[in-house]
């Protein structure tokens, strides 16, 4: 049985309208949970080669999530993304690893109801997009 999740209208209309770029395996079943907003999910391995193919030539990505579910991620990975893309990093955090959560737009603790960490992404990727309309 397949639950909906019910996001606010603003945090459903911009997952709905968004492609997510999911670095690494989803041991955890995210990806489900993502897609039944709408949104589309694309995956691209952990490496630095791999999400340097997915996001060049730039592609039209709401964000980002990556994770440390089963490994930590790599400095030289983090800073790849960050160099590589303007959209929202996102990382659902371990804490038996540790992360430089600067290098990311939002940390999701362990442990966080996915209705809870849906309506968080929708809403930095909204600031994000909001912030770019303003600096135009």
């Amino acid at each position: 049985m397949m639950v909906r999740i019910q996001l606010p209208a603003h945090a459903a209309c911009q997952m709905a309208t968004s492609t997510i770029l999911h670095v690494g395996e989803d041991v955890s079943f995210r990806i489900p949970v993502i897609r039944s907003t709408g949104c589309v999910v694309v995956q691209a391995p952990q490496t630095v080669l791999g999400v340097e193919r997915m996001l060049r030539p730039s592609p039209a990505f709401g964000a980002v999530i990556v994770h440390h579910d089963i490994r930590p991620i790599s400095h030289e990975l983090a800073r790849a993304l960050r160099r590589v893309t303007p959209v929202p990093l996102v990382l659902f955090d371990n804490p038996a690893y540790a992360a430089d959560e600067k290098q990311f737009d939002l940390v999701i603790p362990a442990l966080t109801w996915p209705d809870t960490w849906l309506e968080a992404i929708a809403e930095t990727m909204l600031r994000r997009k909001q912030g770019a309309a303003h600096s135009c």
